[in-house]
């Protein structure tokens, strides 16, 4: 598998320890795509290369789409850096427990969104995650506080 499927795993299983409920397909796009802004905002890098299209109900990752049902059982052998545990829980803590609607919503807010969605289906530009990341406020994964309080 690769590093999408591995943090498609560890934040399935995660979800299910804070909810104890089974992800659905859909919030599992939404979260990876708020993951993957977060991760840009924090640090200037792409979480994973995977490229996500503009669908109907917001961004949506092919290989999710294809391989979803394999995500809750695989056993991932991933070890994670601690940035990227610290994103994979603050997703879940900004946006894990809102409802799919919501992040739907909030994903179509979101200009690599709207500018994927010219074209139905049609690729979100990485760029254009980067610029829509510009608007998140900065945290400082270590110390857990805004760069703007320090």
């Amino acid at each position: 598998m690769n590093r999408i499927m591995e943090i498609a795993s560890i934040l399935s299983k995660r979800y299910y320890q804070e909810t104890g409920e089974e992800i659905s397909e859909l919030k599992m796009h939404k979260l990876l795509y708020f993951m993957q802004k977060e991760y840009i905002a924090m640090t200037g890098e792409i979480l994973f290369d995977d490229d996500f299209m503009a669908y109907k109900h917001g961004p949506v990752n092919i290989k999710i789409r294809k391989n979803f049902k394999k995500i809750k059982n695989y056993t991932s052998n991933y070890i994670l850096k601690n940035n990227e545990r610290y994103i994979i829980n603050l997703t879940l803590n900004k946006y894990g427990f809102k409802k799919v609607t919501t992040l739907v919503n909030l994903s179509h807010q979101d200009i690599s969104y709207i500018n994927g969605l010219k074209n139905h289906h049609s690729l979100i530009d990485k760029k254009d995650i980067y610029k829509d990341a510009e608007n998140i406020r900065k945290i400082d994964y270590r110390w857990g506080n805004y760069y703007d309080e320090q």
